[in-house]
């Protein structure tokens, strides 16, 4: 915490909501991407080709199959990260 401390005084920014928006993005960007590629791993391929040969779009087939399917992992990151930043 020192190092960061000297940059955000460094950088003028102490007392600004720059260095808590820096803080929590440093710390919870990573928690949330690692917990989402396992639940967006899991989601069944055979799914997805089915979508995609009954003519779904690529962004279709990601908001109407992977989406709800991955939607427990979704609600899952978004409590760890109000739990981190909190």
């Amino acid at each position: 915490l020192i190092p960061l401390f000297l940059l955000f005084q460094w950088l003028n920014l102490l007392g600004t909501l720059m260095p808590r928006i820096i803080i929590h993005l440093v710390v919870t960007v990573q928690i949330v991407v690692w917990i989402m590629i396992g639940y967006f791993e899991t989601t069944p391929m055979e799914l997805e080709e089915a979508a995609s040969i009954e003519g779904a779009t690529p962004w279709q087939v990601f908001r109407l199959v992977a989406l709800p399917i991955a939607m427990p992992g979704i609600v899952f990151a978004f409590i760890l990260s109000v739990i981190f930043s909190w």
